[in-house]
C-alpha cells in the first residue's frame, strides 16, 4: 500500500488509491477494484464531503438493501454528533440525511426503484450487478438538472456492461 491520508471531514485515514478518486474532479469516475479494496469507504468519505462541505444532494445506489448497509452506517457514524444535537436531520426508514444538503441510500436493484428524485452528486456501487438501464434510463436523467456528478464503481464481474464502461474511461484522455 502506497501514501495515506487523513479525511478532514470523517477523520479516517485513507490508502493512495482511495484518496485518488476522494479527490478526483473529474465528472464521471469508474472504479474497479477486488473485494476488500476499500470501495465503499472510499465512496462513503466522498459522499460525506459533498454532503457537508459542498452542501450537494448525494444519492448512493447499491444492488441490494444488505449492500447499503455498510454505507450508510458510516454515514451515521461520521455525523452523529450532529444527528444527536438535531443539526442534521436522519431518517432511519428512508436512509437519508439532511441538513444544507443531503445524503440518500437507495437499492437499485430494480433500477425503477431510484426514479422520481434528482441528485447532484450519485454513487452507483456494484455497478457490475445493475442492470444498465440504472444508470442509462435512471440516473443519468437525474443529474441532468444541476450538472452532476457519478461514479460508478464494482469489482469486476466477467465481461459486462460495467467492464466495457471501465476499459472506455481507462481509455479517456479529456479529463471527463
Amino acid at each position: 500500500m502506497g501514501a495515506l491520508g487523513r479525511d478532514p471531514t470523517t477523520g479516517l485515514i485513507l490508502h493512495d488509491k482511495q484518496l485518488s478518486f476522494v479527490g478526483s474532479r473529474a465528472k464521471r469516475k469508474v472504479i474497479c477494484a477486488g473485494r476488500r479494496g476499500g470501495k465503499t469507504t472510499g465512496i462513503s468519505v466522498a459522499a460525506a464531503r459533498k454532503f457537508k462541505v459542498e452542501h450537494k444532494r448525494v444519492l448512493y445506489a447499491a444492488p441490494t438493501q444488505e449492500q447499503t448497509e455498510q454505507f450508510w452506517e458510516y454515514e451515521k457514524e461520521y455525523f452523529w454528533p450532529d444527528i444527536k444535537t438535531g443539526t442534521i436531520y436522519k431518517n432511519e426508514t428512508r436512509r437519508l440525511l439532511e441538513w444544507h444538503g443531503r445524503i440518500r441510500a437507495k437499492t437499485a436493484w430494480d433500477a425503477d426503484t431510484m426514479r422520481g428524485d434528482y441528485a447532484d452528486e450519485m454513487y452507483l456501487e456494484e455497478y457490475a450487478m445493475m442492470d444498465p438501464s440504472a444508470w442509462d434510463k435512471v440516473g443519468a436523467p437525474m443529474l441532468l438538472d444541476n450538472d452532476g456528478d457519478v461514479t460508478f464503481i464494482s469489482t469486476p464481474r466477467l465481461r459486462n456492461h460495467f467492464h466495457k464502461m471501465f476499459l472506455k474511461a481507462r481509455a479517456d484522455e479529456t479529463g471527463r
